[in-house]
């Protein structure tokens, strides 16, 4: 039986992306390739298609008007932008795909999805006729990136849990490029006098008593940094867990399992945490309302603030001592409730 759309939803699309690149065959592979190969062709022309030279792979990718690296880098591996082509597609043309997710026609299906894209390229990726196909794709690459963003907070927040007093916290909330500070996410000063650095990622621990098993993401363990730490939300349960270890050699990974001998774990729990609970209830919210969501660190007080206008938040978060934030969060939230009623 041929696959509707109601069939085609996010969970059937993250899958295909979650199993991989399957050495060039799967899914991912596919519509990396074509992605890669669409962006080449519209932005080299413009010189904004170039080498990134802080990724240590150096990928080319797209960098912007301001010659920085473009959120639109992440589409190539992002399944719900995947989707958002997906209907787009569909709707222009009901009979274009191959049954949608069958391996055999993984190639052909990612082919004609980016022959779309580029046919309609100027008018999905530009604001001159309409921004709602961009503005689609740009507040679903926000979220994600934003959800990385939460697990910085998370870990920045259970800092001196791990460490005692802490100074000279130095991190960011732009878009990243693959080489953000130097590999790592995350800087501060300990007590000694010597830096320290984490790699912050999201993903969910077991505690096994001798070990410990931190689900991670194909590119774990490939950075040059003192600390990994990793954060993960419970939107059922209300908790977040924890978990920052030391990047030793002793670590290693089976399939997409990272195993951590108890001793190198700094830090874990699994708790309840009003302000990182509070920014994931907030981002989530945004995404049903399709409200720009944005992140920033600037000199000042941390503040909230809602153009409703360009339906866009915006978030100083500065002080992350401030113990009132989690009240700031919680009056934004009832007042967008009720705004949107």
């Amino acid at each position: 039986m041929e696959k509707t759309l109601k069939d085609i939803d996010f969970n059937f699309i993250s899958k295909l992306f979650d199993l991989g690149f399957q050495k060039g065959k799967g899914w991912k592979s596919h519509y990396f390739r074509e992605a890669q190969s669409c962006f080449k062709k519209h932005f080299e022309p413009l010189n904004k298609w170039k080498i990134n030279e802080k990724d240590p792979k150096k990928r080319a990718g797209h960098f912007n008007d301001q010659n920085m690296w473009s959120w639109t880098n992440r589409i190539n591996t992002h399944p719900n932008c995947c989707l958002s082509f997906y209907k787009w597609a569909i709707k222009y043309d009901p009979n274009m795909f191959i049954d949608f997710g069958n391996p055999e026609f993984h190639e052909h299906n990612a082919k004609k999805m980016w022959e779309f894209v580029d046919k309609f390229f100027d008018l999905i990726f530009t604001t001159t006729t309409t921004d709602k196909y961009l503005r689609e794709l740009k507040i679903k690459c926000s979220k994600s990136w934003n959800n990385g963003n939460l697990t910085m907070i998370t870990i920045l927040l259970n800092l001196k849990s791990t460490f005692g007093e802490v100074s000279d916290v130095d991190f960011t909330f732009d878009y990243g490029d693959g080489g953000d500070m130097d590999g790592f996410d995350l800087s501060f000063k300990i007590s000694t006098g010597e830096i320290k650095t984490i790699q912050i990622k999201s993903g969910k621990f077991l505690n096994m008593k001798d070990e410990f098993l931190v689900n991670g993401s194909p590119n774990d363990l490939e950075y040059d940094t003192d600390y990994y730490g990793y954060a993960s939300f419970d939107d059922w349960e209300r908790v977040v867990s924890v978990i920052i270890f030391e990047n030793t050699p002793q670590l290693y990974k089976q399939d997409d399992t990272i195993i951590v001998k108890s001793e190198y774990v700094k830090f874990n729990k699994i708790q309840y945490m009003g302000v990182p609970d509070k920014l994931n209830e907030l981002l989530v919210l945004c995404g049903r309302k399709d409200i720009e969501f944005i992140l920033k660190k600037e000199d000042g007080d941390n503040s909230i603030d809602y153009n409703n206008e360009s339906k866009k938040i915006t978030i100083n978060f500065i002080d992350h001592e401030d113990v009132e934030m989690e009240n700031l969060l919680d009056n934004k939230i009832k007042e967008l409730k009720e705004l949107f009623k």
